[in-house]
């Protein structure tokens, strides 16, 4: 490999990575801060329908089948090989697969919609709003899909920068207008046109910016049936990821809706919502540095491989259990201080969804070094599995333990498949955990734990000042806890960042 190509995907992978946490700031701001302004302006029934629609409409988008994680490894190995007929071959052939996709997702929804009240229990006066916000969330569905196989273009082909940068204006001013709106009181609509402004505009931007970038490649668009066969062979275990995943992030609204109610789907995805921002930080640092595992992977490079891989693992593996750490000890008191008390669930609850999503967020970061290597059936029937497994524990157990249900099922199931999934990965990649490592990680854990009981004991919730100050200093703590854990693995992981 040469220098200026090392150079360039370092820089796409640190652009992708900040781009990315620019859009996980964003979202932080509609799916958490304005939490406080749609509840003052929407019934807290009506967002929980809301909640429940967009959970539907991600089940149904099943039909996506998963094909950008097939996509993206194959760009970006052509990418680094060289190859641009093959690299265009598979942007233009999936393309065509997303087109398809889009149009059985669309009867679908379509379908659906004849029977919306059956499926959510909608209170007449809220049938029209919930139907016409159904069709809006559907049609933006749509167009996210096509942006992105956009995004994946840009990213594999490690010039991410401009597509990030429409991505990130597109959403400013879709949260513009979705603020607009609510306070001019059009209700629950606003979210959803809001959210349709912002990926019409970033699609037609960033569809206007790869359309001039292929004609630099001076390559035709054709049709290659032996691509398509190719891609969907693949559509049975790529099928049964995303379908796998769904269920088990989107399942749980679906319920609680039906089983208990919208009002108590708002308390728990307000209660998740924490969580699912730390998951999505997890995956925008993971998914930056995917490409440099393909391209190793690509070029045979093992050694290479092994150590990005440490890299990754060792980072995201530390941030997350940190960050989940913190969620279980102050989310309650923020959502005190944030909303109400009536809001909030309990402690119990909490705990779960932290460490279930902790266990989650380590089969994530798995199956994406599956994915890179072209190892994609393995984890991705295991992932089918365990969604099916957890969709019917919380169904099973919903009556009698009630939310616990969701997250009980999610982390047996988010366990299970970690360990099977961790060993097979290191099996293909002849590489092993010490025991010195499990020792260092158990203490570790152990000390974390014993902060954890003592913070749980104080209640925050009196005033902002005294919760910003104690997470402050819980951050700190955490922090230089990390360091004298692990200073010796930190050194080693700057060396190879480094190259050294």
């Amino acid at each position: 490999m040469n220098q200026k190509y090392g150079v360039s995907r370092k820089i796409a992978s640190f652009s992708q990575a900040f781009g990315g946490y620019i859009l996980t700031f964003l979202a932080i701001v509609q799916g958490l801060l304005l939490i406080p302004l749609y509840l003052s302006y929407i019934n807290v029934d009506l967002y929980g329908y809301w909640l429940t629609i967009l959970s539907v409409i991600s089940l149904l988008n099943i039909v996506n089948f998963g094909i950008n994680e097939v996509v993206v490894p194959r760009i970006s190995r052509a990418y680094a090989l060289k190859d641009y007929d093959e690299m265009m071959s598979y942007f233009v052939n999936s393309l065509i697969i997303y087109i398809t996709t889009c149009v059985i997702f669309f009867f679908l929804c379509l379908f659906a919609s004849l029977f919306l009240n059956e499926i959510l229990n909608i209170a007449p006066q809220s049938f029209f709003v919930i139907k016409t916000c159904f069709f809006i969330a559907t049609t933006t569905s749509i167009i996210t899909v096509v942006n992105q196989l956009l995004a994946d273009f840009s990213n594999a082909t490690l010039k991410p920068q401009f597509q990030m940068i429409t991505r990130i204006v597109s959403q400013i001013l879709g949260l513009g207008v979705t603020v607009f709106l609510v306070i001019n009181d059009y209700g629950i609509v606003s979210i959803a046109i809001g959210l349709l402004l912002s990926e019409a505009l970033g699609c037609l931007v960033s569809g206007f910016y790869v359309y001039r970038k292929i004609k630099v490649y001076n390559k035709k668009f054709q049709i290659n049936i032996l691509k398509i066969k190719e891609l969907l062979s693949l559509v049975p275990a790529m099928f049964s990821a995303i379908l796998g995943n769904k269920l088990i992030d989107e399942s749980p609204q679906l319920i609680i809706t039906n089983i208990i109610s919208a009002e108590m789907t708002t308390a728990y995805v307000v209660t998740k919502k924490v969580a699912e921002i730390i998951l999505r930080l997890v995956r925008t640092s993971i998914i930056s540095l995917l490409p440099s595992l393909s391209n190793a992977n690509a070029k045979e490079e093992l050694w290479k491989q092994q150590k990005i891989v440490k890299i990754i693992l060792f980072i995201g593996s530390l941030f997350s259990f940190v960050s989940f750490s913190m969620y279980i000890m102050l989310n309650k008191n923020f959502v005190n201080l944030w909303l109400s008390q009536s809001i909030a669930l309990d402690q119990a609850v909490i705990l779960l969804i932290g460490l279930s999503t902790f266990v989650f967020s380590m089969v994530e970061i798995f199956k994406y070094f599956h994915f890179s290597i072209g190892n994609f059936e393995y984890p991705s029937y295991l992932a089918l599995l365990g969604g099916v497994f957890s969709t019917c524990f919380s169904l099973i157990f919903v009556s009698s333990l009630g939310v616990l249900a969701m997250p009980v099922g999610c982390l047996i199931v988010a366990s299970i498949i970690l360990i099977l999934s961790s060993y097979n990965f290191f099996k293909r990649l002849e590489m092993s955990i010490s025991i010195g490592s499990v020792k260092r990680a158990i203490l570790f854990v152990a000390f974390i734990v014993l902060i954890g009981t003592n913070v749980l004991k104080f209640d925050f919730a009196s005033g902002w000042m005294d919760f910003i100050i104690t997470l402050t200093f819980l951050s700190l703590i955490l922090l230089g806890t990390s360091v004298v854990f692990y200073y010796k693995q930190l050194i080693k992981i700057l060396l190879l960042i480094r190259g050294k």
